[in-house]
């Protein structure tokens, strides 16, 4: 007979086994932990295989520009399958768009009346 603990170490494997995507390829959409340990969706650009080592993959964070692309590891804690965490309604996730609008926040004082003038 299982112990609690063989019970529960075995639906933990089953789980991360879930959340693991092993079938990853150029334009996959999976989950990421940004630095800040907020998810996102992002997009894998590109893999990159070694002989000796696992699979790192190059991560797009949707809805942000190019700056903020990411190298990380095929087996990263910070990766999951699409929809893992992002779909998930009890953990803090990434507001892309308002990410979007700070990003294209104006930087200069001519640029903020430019813009004043032109919605005018």
């Amino acid at each position: 007979m299982l112990s609690k603990w063989d019970v529960q170490n075995k639906k933990h494997n089953e789980w991360l086994k879930r959340r693991i995507d092993t079938d990853l390829e150029v334009g996959s959409k999976v989950d990421i932990r940004a630095p800040d340990y907020v998810w996102t969706v992002g997009t894998v650009k590109l893999i990159i295989e070694s002989i000796k080592r696992e699979p790192v993959f190059v991560i797009h964070y949707d809805g942000l520009d190019s700056t903020t692309d990411e190298v990380i590891f095929k087996n990263s804690v910070r990766l999951a399958k699409h929809g893992t965490y992002t779909l998930r309604n009890d953990i803090p996730k990434c507001n892309s768009k308002l990410n979007n609008q700070v990003q294209n926040l104006p930087i200069s004082n001519k640029q903020i009346t430019s813009k004043v003038a032109q919605s005018e």
